[in-house]
């Protein structure tokens, strides 16, 4: 059986400085504002339902809704679309203090990382007239007009 992994990669993060720490550091590796999605409950612009939009992006319901809980209880969300990358995008994740949905069952976050979910979905497009997941890059980023 093939698996496929999902089009996206999610990290968790307590705090915005974290956050914002992981975001500075995708741009710096080359990952453009189109890649990254920061969904922060705290802001103005939120996503009224970030399980949904995550379903849109090819995460599996059971990832999305856990997801979304996080969302609602106050933690930031940040998700990459790789291409390709993921476990360069996980390590800039898991070295800024991200944890995922594989975390929250086995050790309870006792030691939070970052990794890639996987599952058998195909990559989902994401068209600029769909609803997508909250950026928030110039809430977390230094340089919020910087464009690639």
């Amino acid at each position: 059986m093939t698996t496929y992994q999902t089009p996206l990669v999610v990290g968790i993060f307590e705090n915005e400085i974290k956050a914002k720490n992981a975001v500075d550091a995708l741009r710096t590796a080359g990952f453009r504002y189109d890649q990254v999605g920061v969904a922060l409950s705290a802001s103005e612009n939120a996503t009224p339902d970030l399980q949904t939009d995550l379903v849109n992006l090819g995460v599996p319901e059971e990832q999305a809704k856990y997801y979304d809980n996080e969302y609602r209880s106050g933690k930031i969300v940040v998700s990459i679309r790789p291409d390709g990358r993921a476990s360069e995008v996980s390590d800039i994740l898991t070295s800024n203090g991200a944890y995922n949905y594989e975390q929250q069952a086995s050790s309870d976050m006792a030691s939070p990382s970052a990794s890639v979910d996987s599952e058998q979905v195909e990559p989902a497009r994401v068209e600029d007239n769909q609803p997508q997941e909250t950026h928030n890059e110039a809430t977390l980023s230094s340089n919020p007009t910087e464009d690639q």
